[in-house]
């Protein structure tokens, strides 16, 4: 590099990570709000375009920040957040050997390109958090507010901003931008214990403001009727009092106690959750389930049949009606619902169907390495964001993935991976 060079460095840099945080930003901003008013899939499709486009400018800013910077502070980085930046490079690797080995080559490259587009993302942001700034925590709670909002506005049936057959069920609707409601309670999720977290660590108004957004956001949960974010909201809810301090033990059993009373007044949620109860009181637990056993179930068969390297990235999907047709044989219970799943509704059992034991290992390990940061602590200094945050937040996703699947939805993974990784670099919101 030039002497001339080297001086306009640290001003391209300035401009570069600037750069970078903006788009970091636009992406958590955008992405949980774009829809679409045409093509076959008017949420998912947009948001996950968005994301990844996002990704393609992140990783473009990343070289140029190579460039003009060299290695210097990507070996720094390396050397503080070694443990991170491997799991994610093995994340890539494993993702790759599993493509090549898929049942379905061209299914698995979208989903390779998916995982390069979320590794791109949280390495980007690891490295922006190295100087953290207000808005990186701020803004990705902004898009989750306006969500909860519409959902509530949607639930009432005082407003609409999207517009939907007068004929689908009222609980259907209530989705926000997201698309169904269980998406909107799995999206709502991250944000609701990073609220929170900010509420515990934050003082005078600024604690007043982010309770009250936790309450907002919660409220947004219990619109949904999600029941698999309810629970792990109140798994989370209950792992952030365990680490809390006192006087903010106090704040979190006041705002769990209002949450409790509203989830049991508020008649839709109780009725749901009253049936559920019964049915799997009187072993009809394929109604319990929403009817999701046979997912599950292929999802089981699939890792069974493929245990080292899956049936490749991205084609559960596209196996699943054949496993469904052999699990018929075996259990006529099966035959009268025929759905056609794409998704096994279920992380922990898709990720071992589509990418095997390694790849199912390898998120675990993701889990752990953000849990710890809440087992770390420095004496008697007190609890920061990243300590309080991390465990509860490892915990919320763990639970919810057990119905759901975080890990295919671009609104929920741009808010996870976002705040994972400020968490593990230890950024603090102010």
């Amino acid at each position: 590099m030039t002497d001339e060079h080297a001086a306009a460095a640290p001003l391209r840099r300035s401009r570069t990570e600037a750069a970078l945080i903006a788009v970091l930003l636009i992406s958590a901003t955008f992405v949980p709000l774009v829809v679409s008013q045409t093509g076959w899939d008017v949420f998912r499709v947009p948001k996950e375009s968005l994301f990844e486009a996002a990704a393609i400018f992140a990783a473009a800013l990343l070289a140029i920040f190579a460039l003009y910077h060299g290695a210097v502070p990507f070996r720094r980085l390396w050397r503080e957040q070694r443990t991170a930046i491997a799991v994610t490079f093995a994340a890539v690797a494993w993702t790759a050997i599993a493509s090549a080995a898929s049942t379905n080559r061209e299914l698995s490259a979208h989903s390779f390109f998916w995982v390069c587009s979320c590794a791109v993302m949280f390495l980007a942001t690891l490295l922006v958090a190295e100087r953290p700034r207000r808005a990186l925590f701020i803004v990705p709670i902004v898009p989750a507010l306006v969500n909860a909002i519409v959902a509530l506005l949607q639930r009432s049936g005082t407003s609409d901003v999207l517009t939907f057959d007068s004929r689908i069920d009222l609980h259907f609707r209530t989705a926000g931008l997201i698309g169904t409601p269980n998406e909107l309670g799995v999206y709502l999720l991250v944000p609701t214990v990073v609220a929170a977290a900010l509420a515990i660590v934050s003082r005078g108004r600024a604690r007043q403001l982010w309770t009250a957004a936790t309450a907002l956001l919660i409220a947004g949960i219990i619109a949904s009727e999600a029941l698999s974010a309810i629970a792990a909201l109140a798994a989370a809810g209950a792992t952030l009092v365990m680490l809390s301090v006192r006087r903010a033990k106090r704040a979190l059993a006041i705002m769990a106690a209002i949450a409790i009373i509203i989830a049991l007044a508020y008649a839709p949620l109780r009725t749901r959750a009253l049936r559920t109860a019964s049915d799997v009181r009187d072993g009809h637990y394929l109604a319990a389930t929403s009817y999701r056993i046979p997912a599950q179930l292929a999802a089981l068969r699939m890792f069974a049949d493929h245990p080292l390297t899956g049936v490749g990235p991205g084609c559960y999907g596209f196996w699943y009606m054949p496993y469904k047709v052999q699990l018929n044989r075996e259990h006529i219970e099966f035959l009268p619902f025929g759905e056609n799943f794409g998704e096994a509704h279920n992380d922990h059992l898709q990720t071992l169907a589509v990418a095997g034991l390694p790849g199912y290992a390898l998120f675990i390990i993701a889990l752990v390495v953000l849990g710890r940061r809440s087992l770390q602590r420095d004496g008697d200094e007190p609890r920061t964001f990243a300590s309080i945050a991390a465990l509860p937040l490892v915990v919320a996703l763990a639970v919810v993935a057990l119905a759901q699947f975080p890990l295919s939805l671009a609104a929920p993974m741009s808010v996870a991976l976002h705040y994972a990784a400020l968490i593990i670099a230890g950024a603090k919101p102010s």
